[in-house]
């Protein structure tokens, strides 16, 4: 897993993104003709764009998309993990999107609106 500055994460429990590393990587997509005699773009290493997390013992977990994640005020926000604690705190169905400094939450229940936007800016 590497950080959003590039190196590799070696403290569990700390978000990144999952890089897989191997002979049988995929060497890229041609688009065009010439693209087929560019050989190996990717040099055995993919990011996948997946966040994930190692446990103390190893284990990894999918967090999200890199994609699904905005810059709130200068912090990164896991647009997935706010789906989650919502539906876990509301139990309702829940959306959420944005662009940076701008995050839109969607819920079908109008009369929840409100305290999904009350828990939110907690």
């Amino acid at each position: 897993m590497i950080g959003s500055d590039g190196l590799e994460i070696t403290k569990p429990y700390t978000t990144g993104e999952l890089v897989y590393e191997g002979k049988n990587v995929t060497l890229g997509y041609a688009e065009k003709g010439d693209d087929l005699v560019l050989g190996d773009d990717r040099h055995g290493r993919l990011e996948t764009g997946d966040m994930a997390q190692f446990d103390d013992e190893g284990f990894y977990y999918i967090v999200g998309c890199k994609k699904r994640f905005l810059k709130i005020y200068g912090n990164r926000v896991n647009l997935d993990e706010i789906d989650r604690l919502i539906k876990t705190e509301f139990e309702i169905e829940v959306d959420s999107s944005g662009v940076d400094d701008h995050m839109y939450i969607f819920v079908i229940d109008e009369k929840m609106a409100e305290p999904v936007r009350e828990f939110v800016m907690w």
